[in-house]
């Protein structure tokens, strides 16, 4: 099992193209405003959303529970909890007879997006809510190696926990939003 972290960059990637009378360049090119005033000391980080199955590498495990659910623990010493990241990782599903409708719950994380083998199940927040999972249909899912992808905006689980559930969850948020 592989857990990918996207290391910030601190350059922006842009293009130049000539041509006659035709230049086009990508990329931000004068000062950001937010509410006509300039915003200071930002980064732009690139995020390849090109390739969500490149091969990780660093490791994590899948535990298997007592009840119907499976963990994913990811570790890593150098995890940022101050920028983006994207976490990859793999786990195996060993028939087609396991393979049915799950649910990730991202109880503890920030905000992103998942992607399950290169398909987006959607974004997440689990502080604002009211759903602490997305679902995952069996469809998107093979026997042998599946993946999942997490485009982390704000700050990863504290234990970098991934849990596969069997039910949908919507106590997430805060209480006076929940009707």
């Amino acid at each position: 099992y592989h857990l990918f972290i996207q290391a910030a960059c601190s350059k922006a990637l842009y293009s130049v193209c000539f041509s006659l009378g035709v230049t086009t360049v990508q990329g931000i090119l004068s000062s950001v405003y937010l509410d006509d005033q300039v915003l200071h000391g930002w980064k732009m980080i690139p995020i390849p959303f090109h390739n969500l199955n490149q091969k990780p590498n660093i490791s994590f495990e899948m535990q298997h529970t007592k009840k119907r659910s499976e963990k994913l623990e990811l570790t890593n010493d150098h995890v940022s909890k101050k920028e983006p990241a994207l976490f990859a990782g793999e786990f195996s599903i060993n028939s087609v007879e396991e393979i049915k409708d799950t649910y990730l719950s991202f109880s503890g994380w920030g905000k992103g997006v998942a992607f399950v083998n290169n398909f987006n199940i959607g974004r997440y927040w689990p502080s604002v809510g009211p759903q602490c999972n997305l679902y995952v249909p069996a469809p998107l899912l093979k026997p042998g190696q599946n993946s999942v992808v997490i485009f982390e905006l704000d700050s990863p689980h504290i234990d970098l926990l991934l849990e596969a559930v069997d039910q949908e969850d919507f106590t997430c948020g805060s209480k006076h939003d929940q009707l």
